[in-house]
């Protein structure tokens, strides 16, 4: 059996979504709405429930797990995962570690990241690349040109400088993880965060970091141009200029809107571009991704 170790089992989303969008006003214990480590375990786990994938189960606890089994974990900062499994009375069964913002842990028998490209960049250990599930409640737009609605998502403003928020030209989507629908561009330039070795485990960004290139995938499936700063996720999925448009810093983005926004040819190539993308991330997709790990894990 294949077992996936979470702190708390949320409900099926087909049954109940709430717990899986952001939320201001949830209880505090998740952190900002339910904690982003919930999702992890049971996004994943309940998409492969509703796609009939058989032997596997979601547990709180790894106590009664035998050698033949295998455990599939997120640990987050508060090592609560790690912490659990040490102490389980035979925790000699196989462990799969899922590594996004936190530091791997060393001895597991495989690993999964959302970054295709640490497959190819770390040799010496047994890794799997997955697709994060995108935001529940996501919406297509409507392109219009020249952009008039150009929209950052990003809860509680965390990731974003701040010095951009002075700038009444864009909207930005704080209360949610997906759009609102009405969006003409969608941008996201992240504050730049590195390794400190001092911090240890809650420092989030020690190699590999594995952020998704999910904010790129949200760009396709909404059939709208993306302006982003780049990670190593977007780059090795990039197959051209179209995809997305690059830009670092704040100065940066004014002049990649001022190219949309005076381009008609660009902006619509772009879009068309989005359109002939918007299927590289699906259920269907996770759901195969996620058959090599358990082929593994049995």
């Amino acid at each position: 059996m294949v077992y996936f170790l979470a702190n708390n089992i949320l409900p099926n989303y087909t049954l109940d979504n709430t717990l899986y969008k952001y939320n201001k006003s949830s209880n505090s214990a998740y952190g900002r709405g339910v904690a982003l480590e919930l999702l992890e375990i049971n996004h994943a786990y309940w998409i492969l429930h509703n796609n009939n994938v058989s032997e596997i189960n979601i547990t709180t606890s790894c106590d009664m797990l035998e050698p033949s089994d295998t455990l599939i974990f997120y640990n987050c900062s508060n090592n609560i995962a790690w912490e659990k499994i040490q102490s389980s009375p035979n925790n000699n069964f196989k462990k799969i570690q899922i590594v996004t913002d936190q530091p791997i842990i060393d001895g597991c028998d495989a690993y999964i990241c959302y970054d295709p490209s640490i497959v190819d960049r770390d040799l010496d250990r047994e890794w799997f690349h997955v697709l994060y599930p995108l935001p529940i409640g996501l919406n297509k737009c409507e392109p219009s040109w020249p952009p008039v609605n150009i929209a950052c998502i990003a809860p509680d403003l965390i990731t974003v400088d701040k010095t951009i928020l002075k700038n009444e030209q864009f909207t930005f989507i704080d209360d949610s993880y997906a759009n609102r629908g009405d969006e003409h561009v969608l941008f996201h330039i992240r504050k730049s965060i590195t390794f400190n070795e001092s911090k240890g485990l809650v420092s989030r960004m020690k190699f590999p970091s594995h952020k998704t290139a999910n904010r790129l995938y949200q760009s396709w499936f909404c059939n709208i141009p993306a302006i982003l700063s780049p990670n190593p996720a977007m780059q090795y999925i990039k197959q051209s200029d179209l995809d997305f448009l690059e830009a670092h810093t704040n100065d940066e983005l004014l002049y990649q809107v001022d190219c949309l926004v005076n381009d008609k040819d660009l902006y619509f190539a772009m879009v068309d571009n989005c359109k002939k993308r918007e299927n590289e991330h699906n259920h269907n997709i996770i759901v195969s991704q996620w058959k090599q790990v358990l082929d593994f894990a049995r």
